[in-house]
C-alpha cells in the first residue's frame, strides 16, 4: 500500500511501546531494544514494536484497509481442503464485538487472529512461487486397480498475492531472517541448502507459561522446490524460541529432503588417487558374473569362458580381469574360495556334499582342499568373511 519501504527507519527505542494503556514488547526488551532500525530489519529481528508502529501509522485511522489488504494476500483464503474437520482462518473485522483499539496493533504481529498452519504454509508457498497461491493438494488421483477414477489438477487460488516489487523485497527479508548474523531464524541456516523463512513465537492465551513455536519457509532460495512449516506446541524444556526450536527442526528436514535429490555427474568428477580400477567379482556362477562384467564394460581375459562356474582375479596391468573355469563334479572337492554363500553351497551340494557355514561375505576357507577326493554325504566346513 506504499506505507513504507524496506529501508524506512523505525524507532523501536528500548523495545517497549505503550499504546492505549497496554505495553507491546520486543523479545530483547530486557537487553535495551534495537533503537532505530529499518523495516527490513524489523522482519529479520522479529520486532513486534516496529511492526505495530508501521501498521498503526498506515492504518490506524482506517483499519478496514488493513483487513482488506490481508484478504488480498490470501492469508485467510478458503483452501477448500478435502479433509474432514479442517480449520478455517478467522480474522476479526472492525465492528465485531471483540474489536478494540488494541486489536489492530496486536493483529500486526499475529495475535487476535486464528490462522491454521496449512494457511500459513500456503501463503509462504506463494511467496516462493512468484506470488501465485496454490490450493494444497493431498491426492493426485483416485484409482481402482489400474484405472483412474478421478484426477486432481493443480488449482490456482490467487494469481498474484502482491506486486513483483513487494514480493522481491519480502523474499530478501525472508532470506536475511535466516542468513543475517542477527536474524531470529539463524538456527535454521544450513551449509547444505539455502533456507529462507520466518520464525513465530505465540503465547497461548490460557497459560502465560505456554507457547506455540513455529518456523515456516522454503528451500532452496535460488530455485524454490519445497515449502514447509514446523509447529511445536507447549515445549517443555529450554527458552521458547521459534528460531532455535522450530527452526532447527526445519533445517534437519530440509537437509534430509534436499540430500535425497542431489545428483552428481560421475563422468565430470576427478578420479581419486587410490581408486580401484577394476571392481572385484566374486567367484561362482559364470553366467551372472559375465553379465555384470559386460554391463559394467569390464574387460576380461579371455572374453568368455564356457563353464558353469568361473574364478576371477586382477592381472598385472590392473585394467583387466583374468577368468578361468572352475571344475565342479561329484567325487572331487571343488574350489569355492572367493564365492558367495549361495554359489558355494550350490557347487558343493552339486558334488553330493553337506555344507556347514560360518560367517558372512565371501568364502575364505574350506575344510577340504580343492581337487581332493570326497565321498557323497561328507560334511564340508566353509568360513566366510
Amino acid at each position: 500500500d506504499g506505507i513504507c519501504t524496506p529501508e524506512s527507519p523505525i524507532d523501536v527505542g528500548n523495545g517497549t511501546y505503550k499504546f492505549n494503556g497496554r505495553t507491546i514488547r520486543d523479545h530483547n526488551a530486557q537487553s535495551g531494544g534495537y533503537g532505530t532500525i529499518t523495516v527490513a530489519q524489523s522482519i529479520w529481528y522479529s520486532s513486534n514494536v516496529s511492526i505495530a508502529k508501521i501498521v498503526l501509522k498506515g492504518y490506524g485511522n482506517n483499519p478496514r484497509k488493513f483487513i482488506d489488504g490481508l484478504h488480498r494476500t490470501g492469508i485467510d483464503a478458503d483452501l477448500n481442503l478435502d479433509i474432514a474437520g479442517a480449520g478455517h482462518a478467522k480474522i476479526r473485522q472492525p465492528g465485531d464485538p471483540q474489536w478494540s483499539r488494541m486489536t489492530l496493533p496486536w493483529m500486526s504481529f499475529g495475535y487476535e487472529v486464528q490462522i491454521p498452519p496449512i494457511n500459513t504454509l500456503a501463503f509462504f508457498n506463494a511467496i516462493a512461487n512468484d506470488g501465485r497461491m496454490m490450493r494444497p493438494m493431498f491426492v493426485k488421483s483416485i484409482m481402482r486397480g489400474s484405472k483412474e477414477l478421478r484426477v486432481y489438477e493443480p488449482e490456482v487460488l490467487i494469481p498474484e498475492i502482491c506486486s513483483k516489487r513487494t514480493l522481491k523485497a519480502v523474499q530478501e527479508m525472508m532470506y536475511n531472517v535466516v542468513n543475517h548474523k542477527d536474524g531470529t531464524g539463524k538456527p535454521a541456516r544450513s551449509s547444505v541448502v539455502s533456507i529462507v523463512g520466518k520464525t513465530g513465537t505465540a503465547q497461548i492465551a490460557a497459560s502465560k507459561a505456554a507457547h506455540n513455536l513455529s518456523f515456516c519457509g522454503y528451500f532452496p532460495y535460488e530455485n524454490p522446490q519445497y515449502s514447509c512449516i514446523v509447529v511445536i506446541s507447549r515445549p517443555r524444556r529450554g527458552i521458547a524460541s521459534g528460531g532455535m526450536m522450530a527452526g532447527t527442526v526445519f533445517k534437519e528436514i530440509a537437509e534430509k529432503v534436499y540430500s535425497n535429490q542431489i545428483r552428481y555427474d560421475l563422468r565430470a568428477m576427478k578420479p581419486e588417487a587410490g581408486r580401484t580400477l577394476m571392481p572385484p567379482i566374486k567367484n561362482g556362477e559364470a553366467r551372472s558374473a559375465q553379465a555384470v562384467a559386460k554391463r559394467l564394460d569390464v574387460r576380461t581375459t579371455p572374453k568368455r569362458v564356457d563353464a558353469e562356474f568361473t574364478a576371477y582375479w586382477r592381472n598385472g596391468r590392473r585394467d583387466t580381469l583374468n577368468v578361468r573355469k572352475l571344475t565342479v563334479r561329484e567325487g572331487m572337492m571343488p574350489y569355492v574360495i572367493g564365492m558367495g554363500a549361495k554359489d558355494a553351497v550350490y557347487a558343493l551340494e552339486r558334488c553330493g556334499l553337506r555344507v556347514k557355514l560360518t560367517g558372512h561375505g565371501r568364502v575364505i576357507s574350506q575344510s577340504v582342499p580343492s581337487g581332493q577326493a570326497v565321498t557323497r554325504g561328507q560334511t564340508i566346513d566353509i568360513i566366510l568373511n
